[in-house]
Order: structure tokens, then C-alpha cells, then sequence
């Protein structure tokens, strides 16, 4: 069986690796399951780049979503902080 975790990650840009890690980190906080589905999964099946990212979220989409964005928010004040301090 084929490692597809591994294709995932080695397939995946840094752009959106960091966008599956921020998405994962708010399905764990709102415990909530989380799947790559989509286009992704036929990109890697079919050999071809991977254009976007498609999500399915087992429980309360709107709950994922504030999660997330707390996250989002959060992450690009520490990006701004980090930028005005060089």
C-alpha cells in the first residue's frame, strides 16, 4: 500500500503545508475530525501538482471555522511582530 501521508507532505509547497498544519491545529483544539479530500486526493493519486486543498470536517463546520481563524489571527501577529522587530 502506498504511503500517501509521505506523498502528501513531499508533494505539498511550504505555503500549504503550513495551511494543512494550521487547519489540523484547529480541528485538534475544537477536537474535531479532520480529512483532506478533493482535489488533493486526486492530485496524488493521478501524479499531477497539487492545486488546492479541499477539507471535510466530521462535527460543526461554523466551530472549525472560528478555530481556525483565532489561529489565522493569531499567527499573523506574530509574523507582524516579528517583521517590525528586524
Amino acid at each position: 500500500m502506498a504511503d500517501y501521508i509521505y506523498t502528501l507532505e513531499t508533494r505539498l509547497s511550504p505555503d500549504q503545508q503550513k495551511a494543512v498544519t494550521l487547519v489540523q491545529d484547529a480541528a485538534k483544539v475544537a477536537d474535531m475530525n479532520l480529512y483532506l479530500t478533493g482535489g488533493a486526493i486526486r492530485d496524488i493519486i493521478t501524479g499531477f501538482p497539487i492545486r488546492d486543498l479541499d477539507f471535510t470536517v466530521q462535527g460543526n463546520a461554523l466551530k472549525l471555522q472560528k478555530s481556525w481563524s483565532a489561529r489565522v489571527r493569531s499567527s499573523a501577529m506574530r509574523t507582524m511582530r516579528r517583521s517590525r522587530s528586524c
